[in-house]
């Protein structure tokens, strides 16, 4: 059994016990993934709408295209990709009602910077899964020998 079915259960398990069962879900990747990734949160939006029938899930892509998702989540500024993500939940109307949000890796800090800035829709619950909660320290791969890195 993969460390991501039991985790995608237990997040599962935790929202729909919450009374809220029937909100829709909103997703947010970490660096280096993308809304989409078959391997990833695709799989994982499917095990949520596979396991509740009938609840709407969305990933929250930020750009045109998984390249510039993946691209956007090293490069573009924190704060424009938190309003690009509330402009997509506001004009999504099955979101209109609120929703559960999780979050994984950096996409769980993205997520939290959303709930203050981006009240409406009301997010009812947020999972974070592996989150910098306490801040991220260097880029990812990236020895301090290298200007760009330090």
């Amino acid at each position: 059994m993969s460390v991501k079915y039991l985790l995608g259960t237990w997040v599962l398990a935790w929202l729909f016990c919450q009374g809220a069962a029937y909100l829709p879900v909103v997703m947010w990747h970490g660096m280096g993934d993308y809304c989409c990734s078959p391997f990833s949160m695709g799989r994982i939006k499917g095990m949520i709408e596979d396991e509740h029938n009938g609840t709407y899930v969305y990933s929250i892509m930020i750009g045109d295209n998984f390249i510039a998702d993946i691209e956007n989540g090293f490069l573009k500024n924190v704060n424009d990709q938190i309003d690009e993500a509330c402009e997509k939940i506001q004009a999504d109307p099955l979101l209109a009602d609120g929703y559960h949000s999780v979050g994984f890796s950096q996409g769980g800090l993205f997520l939290r910077a959303l709930v203050q800035r981006c009240p409406v829709p009301q997010m009812h619950n947020l999972v974070s899964i592996g989150g910098p909660q306490q801040g991220v320290y260097g880029f990812p791969n990236c020895p301090p020998s290298i200007a760009f890195c330090r």
